[in-house]
C-alpha cells in the first residue's frame, strides 16, 4: 500500500469510529435524560437533585495540584521541595 491508500483507509476508519461514538453518546444522553425524568416524577426530590449534582462539571474536577516534581529524573514528593519549585 502506498501513503495515499493508507491515508484513505485511516480517514474512512476514523469516520466510522466517529459515527459510532456519536451514536453511543446520543444513546447514553437519552438514557440519562430518561433516568432524570423518572427520578423527577418520584416524590423524593432529594435523590433527583443529588443526580443533578453528579452530572455537573464539579464532579469531574480533580482533587487539586499534585504534590510531586521531577528533579533530575527522580520524582520528589517532599512538600517543601515541591512548593519551592
Amino acid at each position: 500500500m502506498h501513503k495515499k491508500e493508507f491515508k484513505h483507509v485511516y480517514i474512512s476508519e476514523r469516520k466510522a469510529f466517529d459515527k459510532l461514538l456519536r451514536r453511543y453518546k446520543r444513546s447514553y444522553q437519552l438514557d440519562e435524560q430518561q433516568r432524570l425524568l423518572d427520578k423527577y416524577s418520584e416524590r423524593d426530590s432529594r435523590s433527583f437533585w443529588k443526580l443533578i449534582g453528579q452530572i455537573g462539571v464539579a464532579s469531574d474536577r480533580g482533587s487539586g495540584i499534585p504534590l510531586e516534581v521531577d528533579i533530575n529524573g527522580s520524582v520528589v514528593t517532599d512538600r517543601q521541595v515541591v512548593l519551592n519549585k
